[in-house]
């Protein structure tokens, strides 16, 4: 994260909250945020794996990531093929 850090990241959300929510336990901030540059919500984002409480693993997906990721040309045809899989809230 040190080099990333040097320019700044984009940091993906599965929601925007409000400022005073973040404030009110800044512990659980991962990414402190004069290093953030953008935030961008991503509904869905963590999809196959989980982000709890907004969903679980769904397994058939993780399989089927684990199945085409083996080669570049696989996980290509993986990301065009679920691009629009995600559950959204």
């Amino acid at each position: 994260m040190t080099r990333a850090a040097s320019r700044g990241v984009i940091l993906t959300a599965e929601e925007i909250v409000p400022g005073g929510e973040i404030a009110r336990d800044p512990g659980m901030t991962a990414v402190p945020g004069f290093l953030v540059r953008a935030v961008v919500e991503a509904p869905g984002g963590a999809w196959p794996c989980s982000c709890h409480p907004a969903y679980g693993v769904d397994e058939a997906g993780m399989r089927r990531y684990l199945e085409l990721s083996a080669t570049a040309e696989g996980l290509g045809r993986y990301l065009r093929e679920t691009a629009s899989q995600a559950p959204v809230r």
